[in-house]
């Protein structure tokens, strides 16, 4: 016999037990096993709104463990992720159906998305269970260095809204030679400026109506290196890179814009140039990126720079009046 619920923090005893388990905490996309302050901390945000918690109980105690958790951002909020780990591969079974219907039924999540190490035997029961193995990143996980593959689900029955054209994007003009320097909070006035073009925004996961203030909070404390390009004295475009927390921690993640008026004039070529030589002074051996599966002429950009295409994320972002597609691509920098 076994009982499936809902799991909060009188839970706490049964999951550090659990958690033990390497299968356990590698399916959960974590670096050691969770002590009591990882738990208290996972939990801290109670199960019933943004996270959604289960637990499958046998006579040995807790045997099955999943997560729901609904995508915040403005423009992914269609999305959810999943985390699920086992002792049982039976009782995991069991959970991950009923976690789908839950999804189904309730949160109505258009797009389900689970990353696990490559050769997890949960990989085939997410085929299974009607996931699709979108992406695999080679290396992306350390405590051994191992290969990550995403899957993901689209509820049955959803049709995504076709992707939109893009706005008219500027003739290319003469090329100009930037200046490279960190970024800094008094450039969120400018941040806001450029961003607030939908030419600009279009090939982002941004919204034009991000304000000075939305982006002065983020410069005073960011959680990477991030630089923009200066053409005579005003800020033309930006790019960066944000470490992953461990078990990734030698990867990290790449996001780029370029204003309007400085597209497809050499600005963001110096950009990733000293993106890169950074990552690699600070002894980071990956990077990677999400594009739009038809932003072109970034893709032509990335793959210049040595990026190779490693899967795409179907109808994971809505852009412009349609649901859109993202490219990943990795970069191996050691």
């Amino acid at each position: 016999m076994h009982l499936l619920r809902p799991l909060d923090s009188a839970d706490l005893p049964l999951l550090l037990p659990f958690g033990e388990d390497p299968g356990v905490w590698r399916g959960l996309g974590l670096a050691a096993a969770p002590d009591e302050a990882a738990w208290r901390s996972r939990l801290a945000s109670p199960s019933g709104d943004v996270f959604h918690r289960f637990g499958i109980f046998s006579e040995g105690g807790l045997s099955a463990f999943g997560e729901l958790q609904c995508n915040m951002r403005a423009r992914a909020r269609h999305c959810a992720w999943l985390f699920l780990g086992g002792r049982q591969h039976g009782h995991a079974e069991i959970l991950l159906r009923n976690m789908l219907s839950f999804s189904d039924l309730w949160l109505g999540a258009a797009r389900l998305e689970c990353s696990l190490d490559a050769e997890d035997p949960l990989g085939p029961l997410l085929l299974a269970q009607g996931f699709v193995r979108e992406t695999l990143k080679p290396g992306h996980r350390d405590g051994p260095r191992r290969d990550v593959a995403i899957y993901s689900r689209l509820r049955p029955g959803w049709t995504p809204d076709a992707p939109t054209s893009p706005p008219p994007f500027p003739a290319a003009d003469s090329r100009m030679i930037p200046h490279i320097r960190p970024i800094r909070p008094s450039d969120a006035t400018e941040m806001a400026a450029g961003m607030a073009d939908e030419r600009v925004a279009w090939g982002t996961l941004q919204l034009p109506s991000a304000c000075g203030d939305y982006w002065r909070t983020r410069l005073e404390k960011p959680s990477g290196s991030m630089f923009v390009a200066e053409v005579n004295g005003q800020v033309a475009g930006t790019a960066g890179f944000h470490p992953y927390p461990a078990p990734s921690a030698h990867a990290a993640g790449l996001g780029m814009s370029v204003h309007a008026p400085w597209q497809g004039r050499g600005v963001a070529g110096p950009l990733m140039e000293t993106v890169i030589a950074t990552a690699k002074a600070q002894g980071l051996q990956r990077i990677d990126l999400e594009v739009y599966s038809d932003n072109e002429r970034a893709i032509r950009l990335y793959r210049r720079f040595g990026f190779v295409k490693e899967g795409t994320k179907r109808y994971d972002v809505w852009r412009f009046g349609g649901h859109a597609s993202s490219d990943v691509m990795g970069l191996q920098l050691a």
